[in-house]
């Protein structure tokens, strides 16, 4: 069974708590626990996907937003009609331009060829390859909390002394973290 990709690695966590005994499993479920959190809260894959295919809504102003990011490779763009016709679009109607959108070429003539009841699927490429270093450090944070708060305690006490916990507990997300991950966020949805 393989395990499930997750945006930081052990040894990241290990070096950034400057503890190489740490327990693998347990920050191997923390970190798995944090990409899930991160890609929830994106709305993205993040990781590198090839021919991957999304329904999206008929083009708007002749433009196509594409719901993973970022987009490296669009391979085919076709238009269904309900549950009956399908048209491959030709490399030429179509051109892939910044913020992983087509936009639709004067060749295409979009009066004519569906109604705006149709959708779009397209087989595209998307995701980082190599996971970039904000990200990462978004993971390892929340996998640290997770690991050193797992029952998400607001806070500790001692007799009658308390204190606030230092951690927000696995699923809360810092407003910095807020604040890096609002870039890769993506407001677009795909049919399924």
């Amino acid at each position: 069974m393989s395990e499930a990709p997750t945006l930081a690695t052990y040894d990241d966590v290990a070096s950034y708590l400057q503890d190489e005994r740490l327990d693998f499993y347990a920050t191997r479920q923390a970190l798995e626990v944090a990409t899930s959190i991160i890609q929830g809260h994106t709305r993205q894959q993040l990781f590198y996907v090839e021919n991957d295919e999304a329904m999206v809504s008929w083009p708007r102003a002749g433009v196509i937003d594409l719901p993973q990011q970022p987009v490296t490779h669009v391979h085919a763009v076709k238009l269904r009609q309900g549950y009956g016709a399908v048209q491959s679009l030709d490399a030429t109607a179509w051109t892939l331009i910044a913020g992983g959108r087509i936009a639709m070429t004067s060749l295409w003539d979009m009066a004519t060829t569906f109604s705006p009841s149709a959708t779009t699927s397209v087989t595209y490429d998307h995701g980082w390859k190599t996971i970039p270093a904000d990200l990462r450090a978004v993971c390892i944070g929340l996998a640290v909390r997770t690991m050193h708060n797992p029952n998400e305690a607001l806070s500790e006490s001692l007799e009658a002394y308390q204190q606030p916990s230092s951690t927000a507990g696995p699923a809360g997300l810092t407003n910095a973290e807020r604040d890096i991950l609002r870039r890769y966020r993506s407001t677009t949805y795909a049919m399924r």
